[in-house]
């Protein structure tokens, strides 16, 4: 959908409520004149390595819609890679993010309390999965929680291996990427790799690993098999392995839904052997899937739940969220600069 009229119909209400773009005039030449010219500097001076699968530049975003340098109206059905989880501009975060900047825009968490931090912290730790005490780490996006939960995994179990699962997105950063599967672009060129990563078959109905029919994995699905017969049995000990780290619906690999019974049987698995489970929730939390995490559709309990995109509704934000006697880490051993930005949280 895209318009070339640069007026709202109310443009007085942006950042004060929902908007819409009057009837659109239809341009058939994309991208404009002014989009081109920020692609041109884009080209230039920017690394090569962002996808540009859409040649859309852009100005401003109202709810669902975003508008280009032109003046061009999209409906935009990416939300800023599951990011604007309110939408864009909403008012509510507009006037929190105005109200909290005319206070403080940055106060190092890692050296000094914060209140926002603290008061967020308390509100994560009361709606993640699990009746226990929790304890909260911020950082600044997907990838660098995924790295603090590596190393509280290693840290509290004193075990250095990981399994992760084929078709995963887990970050960009090394030990993320270590464990990431779902595209060779993605790794190729920067091995070797985090050691200690090993891959198991993840749950796929449509397409099982274990070649059964979708009605049969759904109601006995035998990929935890691959776990504890090939990988357990033949290649690694599972007292030297720290966490088993998942996305309760697998994203870049297909937005796959395991079967009901594989995260209760996999939560069993990790228990019998002393492993910790790190839940993904960076795509799927906030409320993407209809209920405020994707662990909650199976009263699947996770040690340490990752979260981020979502989370501040388009601020730079992520979250560790673990058990409290498994975040029991002393001063120094994990911190970040701008983890928990007072106007991020």
């Amino acid at each position: 959908m895209r318009s070339g009229n640069n007026n709202l119909a109310n443009p007085d209400k942006i950042g004060k409520g929902p908007v819409t773009p009057q009837q659109p005039e239809i341009k058939t030449q994309l991208p404009g004149p002014e989009a081109r010219k920020i692609l041109d500097l884009e080209k230039k001076f920017l690394s090569p390595s962002y996808p540009r699968d859409y040649p859309l530049v852009t100005r401003r975003g109202v709810g669902s819609m975003i508008e280009d340098a032109d003046g061009n109206w999209f409906l935009d059905f990416n939300a800023g890679i599951g990011v604007a989880a309110t939408g864009y501009s909403h008012p509510q975060v507009v006037e929190a993010v105005r109200r909290q900047a005319d206070e403080i825009l940055h106060i190092a968490t890692a050296d000094f309390a914060s209140p926002p931090a603290a008061r967020l912290g308390e509100k994560l730790c009361a709606i993640t999965p699990g009746d226990f005490p929790k304890r909260v780490y911020f950082g600044n996006s997907g990838t660098e929680v995924v790295e603090a939960a590596l190393k509280l995994a290693r840290w509290h179990t004193g075990r250095k291996n990981f399994i992760a699962f084929q078709g995963c997105f887990h970050g960009r950063t090394f030990g993320a990427l270590s464990l990431t599967s779902s595209k060779p672009v993605q790794r190729q060129g920067f091995g070797p790799f985090l050691p200690g990563v090993y891959h198991a078959p993840y749950p796929n109905p449509y397409r099982c690993p274990m070649e059964r029919k979708a009605e049969e994995c759904r109601q006995e699905c035998r990929c935890l098999s691959r776990i504890e017969d090939e990988l357990f049995k033949a290649v690694l000990s599972p007292r030297e392995v720290a966490a088993i780290v998942l996305e309760p619906i697998q994203g870049e690999g297909g937005y796959l839904f395991p079967p009901d019974n594989y995260l209760p049987d996999l939560r069993a698995l990790a228990d019998r052997h002393g492993i910790l489970i790190i839940a993904d929730e960076i795509q799927t939390g906030m409320g993407r899937t209809g209920k405020m995490w994707a662990c909650d559709h199976s009263d699947f309990v996770p040690d340490i739940l990752v979260t981020s995109k979502g989370l501040a509704s388009g601020l730079p934000l992520g979250a560790m969220v673990a058990r409290a006697e498994v975040m029991n880490w002393g001063p120094g051993t994990h911190a970040s600069t701008f983890g928990g930005n007072p106007v991020a949280c």
